[in-house]
């Protein structure tokens, strides 16, 4: 028994120090000057600016698209303006659920926003700090599909044998919304690649250009977790509600952290994107349909921090799966490829002569 606590007690450490700046190739400086955290804050400052004029202006451009289509499809059906006023103003207020084709749109007009700001970010901020677009989003030369996919596959199986477990009692699912097959592969079709996009924007800022610019900037494990959590924070932070949520602030700050385990492991966003896309679609398809209606604060429930800690060992385990299965790391990185995602696990990656 003291010979496996031992083990795995190491194995517990040299997994923590693979977080380091030294050892995951997300933080490893990319052979140019880091950037000081007055540029940082420059770049974070006017990209942040830049997308939100980006994201006003798409807001209201594809606002004005899906009012006049959805306008006409009801007038042309025999409804009043005093009727389709009163059909939107139960649509924000909650006092009506919003049928498969408004959500589509509403997804697609966050995603498109939140798409807009991160994308800005990314790059005017690139411009500031002098670094390379794609350096705030991964280690690799390119963006991994497959990582992603297998992010969205295997932490979907995930959640979903979680979600066996929750209460059905609350707002319906989309299967009791769904008419016919060709109705649900219709709407998943338009649906499932915005929930995607609208994930990796939230990913290309939290765990790509903040921890990517703070991870740098700190060389010791333990400040790389302390950066780990402030970003989660701020993420959980970011989803902020009308009224304080403590169950959901925790959850969604476990979220968070997972997702920056799953970053810094794999050298990306890309398999943290997928999690993040499958998270969002579990909860969607099978616990509460999109929707602009408040949630509900319940009291704060203890049961809630044992969830938290499951959402958070489901992606180290998503994270470890791919490292050390062989079959699964043969698939995300054929051999022969120059660039090698593996963080160290077992010895110390040496830093960048260039950096």
């Amino acid at each position: 028994m003291s010979t496996l606590t031992t083990d795995l007690a190491a194995e517990v450490r040299r997994t923590m120090q693979s977080l380091g700046r030294d050892h995951s190739p997300f933080l490893r400086p990319d052979g140019g000057p880091e950037p000081s955290w007055r540029r940082i804050g420059l770049g974070l400052l006017a990209g942040g600016v830049v997308g939100a004029v980006a994201a006003v202006q798409i807001t209201i451009l594809l606002s004005v698209i899906l009012v006049i289509a959805w306008t006409v499809h009801h007038v042309l059906g025999g409804l009043s303006s005093a009727t389709i006023r009163a059909l939107l103003e139960g649509l924000t207020s909650g006092q009506r659920t919003p049928d498969l084709a408004e959500q589509v749109g509403l997804i697609w007009l966050v995603a498109a926003a939140n798409m807009a700001i991160a994308a800005c970010i990314v790059l005017v901020g690139s411009r500031v700090t002098r670094t390379r677009p794609m350096a705030s989003l991964t280690s690799a030369p390119g963006w991994r599909w497959r990582h992603l996919l297998l992010g969205l596959v295997l932490y979907g199986l995930f959640l979903l044998a979680m979600a066996a477990f929750e209460d059905p009692a609350g707002a319906p699912s989309y299967t009791a919304i769904f008419r016919t097959p060709a109705t649900a592969l219709i709407f998943s079709l338009f649906f499932i690649p915005a929930v995607v996009i609208a994930a990796a924007a939230e990913e290309f800022i939290f765990r790509g250009w903040i921890l990517r610019h703070a991870g740098r900037k700190v060389a010791r494990v333990s400040l790389a977790v302390l950066v780990a959590l402030a970003s989660s924070l701020v993420f959980s932070l970011a989803h902020w509600e009308t009224a304080f949520d403590p169950n959901a602030i925790m959850v969604r700050a476990a979220v968070g952290l997972g997702l920056c385990y799953v970053t810094l492991r794999m050298g990306g966003v890309e398999m943290a994107t997928g999690a993040h896309a499958a998270n969002n679609l579990v909860i969607f398809y099978l616990l509460q349909p999109f929707s602009l209606a408040e949630t509900a604060v319940e009291p704060f429930d203890p049961w809630v921090i044992l969830g938290a800690a499951l959402v958070l060992a489901g992606h180290v385990a998503l994270a470890e799966a791919a490292l050390r299965i062989p079959a699964l790391r043969r698939w995300l990185d054929p051999p022969g490829k120059a660039w090698d995602p593996r963080p160290a696990v077992d010895s110390v990656v040496p830093r960048d002569p260039g950096g």
